[in-house]
């Protein structure tokens, strides 16, 4: 009885496929546990091309034999077969004789791997984290198909894991779980994707994000999708709105108690027609409106009305400037308002003096009587209103200026207007 083992009885013996290969890639070598795994019988294929044989396997050996570099735990999602495999180089003397490949079927593979201590202590470790998530997780493969979602998927969307668990999620769109998913935007665009679904069980908006995880092949072996309810997000959103508008309609409600106050600062408001005036002026104060004109009759209190707009805006700790136009003649009115360098013209103070625009810089400027401003300056006036920059008469730079201008008038500028006495452009930029 021939008791001998020989090297080819225990490569036969070997639980892994095993297949060697030469230098240039020919299979020389084939045990029974690779026929089994790969259905394939060694006196057809041996003196074969490897990536013939294998189109997959075979240029993963290639590669470590062009670069002299071997491969180990490599995963081969096949169509038939998903196999582990390690890949070594055979040297003699010191030249590349050939490689070796091992595999097992990846299956088999995880089962062994699941035994492992470490293994089981990194496991709980994950499934603590995946099912004490808030937010929803789903869990597919490559293909779109579903692996697992956590329990706050499933109450997000109303289902048992057990529902959809090995199902393609093209069928769950298919059957209205859902009206779009994020997995397939992930497959087709290869990267993260973040939209909104409407899950039609339980009627809530989920913001999904989904995240591609790659192989080594640069294959998407993984889709990991997050769900955030945005339903309760919205909800207090609207809550945080109609706070809001709460808050403004109380703020509304003090201004116009306050106005009781008003008689302190001189302002009598019986009638509802001037109140109706002062609540319209507080608005535009609080808006920041810009260039407001008051029209009335001499002694209305025009002026007072100006003083009230500016001390309830956010202007109020700036200065108020107010200046009557019909009350200078032109020459002085423009150093006035625009100001003057040294040497300007006769009689010029010999440092210069700054126009009321700028004194009234971060705060308000009121023109009183801005009917009676001569054409001239009414054009100066436009110009400093359109740039919210002045020239001081004998200077070459302007200047930027912050203020808001209130006109006011006794006069109709319509009727101005038509008569050529107030420039239209200037009227309807007020």
């Amino acid at each position: 009885m021939d008791n001998h083992i020989t090297f080819e009885d225990i490569v036969h013996a070997v639980s892994n496929g095993i297949l060697v290969t030469d230098a240039e890639g020919i299979l020389l070598h084939m045990n029974r546990e690779a026929e089994k795994i790969l259905e394939l019988q060694a006196g057809q294929h041996l003196g074969r091309f490897i990536s013939h044989v294998l189109p997959l396997t075979g240029p993963q050996v290639m590669e470590c034999l062009r670069t002299g570099r071997p491969k180990l735990g490599h995963q081969i999602i096949g169509k038939k077969v998903d196999l582990v495999l390690s890949i070594t180089l055979i040297r003699k003397n010191g030249h590349l004789q050939g490689a070796v490949c091992t595999f097992q079927e990846l299956g088999a593979f995880e089962n062994t791997a699941k035994k492992l201590r470490s293994y089981k202590r990194l496991n709980r470790q994950l499934e603590t984290i995946f099912k004490a998530s808030s937010d929803g997780i789903w869990v597919c493969d490559g293909r779109g198909t579903v692996i697992s979602i956590n329990e706050a998927s499933e109450r997000l969307n109303g289902i048992r894991a057990r529902e959809v668990v090995g199902k393609s999620v093209s069928q769950l769109v298919a059957d209205g779980l859902f009206d779009r998913s994020v997995t397939l935007e992930v497959l087709k665009n290869r990267g993260q994707v973040s939209l909104m679904q409407y899950v039609q069980r339980t009627g809530r908006y989920l913001l999904a994000t989904g995240t591609p995880a790659f192989d080594d092949d640069g294959r998407i072996h993984l889709v990991v999708v997050n769900e955030r309810d945005m339903t309760d997000l919205n909800a207090m959103r609207r809550e945080l709105e109609q706070s809001h508008m709460a808050v403004r309609k109380m703020k509304d409600e003090l201004v116009e108690l306050s106005m009781l106050e008003l008689k302190r600062h001189g302002i009598v408001a019986e009638s509802p027609a001037m109140q109706q005036i002062l609540r319209a002026a507080l608005k535009l104060a609080r808006l920041e409106a810009s260039n407001i004109l008051i029209l009335g009759e001499s002694g209305t209190g025009k002026g007072l009305l100006a003083k009230f707009i500016h001390q309830s805006s956010d202007r109020a700790r700036h200065p108020f400037i107010q200046i009557n136009c019909a009350a200078l003649p032109e020459h002085l009115l423009e150093a006035e308002l625009f100001g003057y360098e040294r040497g300007a013209f006769t009689g010029a103070r010999e440092q210069g003096k700054a126009g009321l625009f700028e004194l009234a810089h971060g705060g308000t400027l009121f023109l009183d009587e801005v009917g009676d401003l001569p054409l001239p300056l009414q054009a100066k006036l436009l110009k400093c209103l359109d740039d919210h920059e002045i020239l001081r008469l004998g200077a070459t730079r302007p200047k930027t200026i912050d203020c808001l201008v209130i006109p006011a008038t006794n006069q109709d500028l319509e009727e101005q207007v038509r008569r050529r006495r107030f420039r239209q452009d200037l009227f309807y930029r007020r």
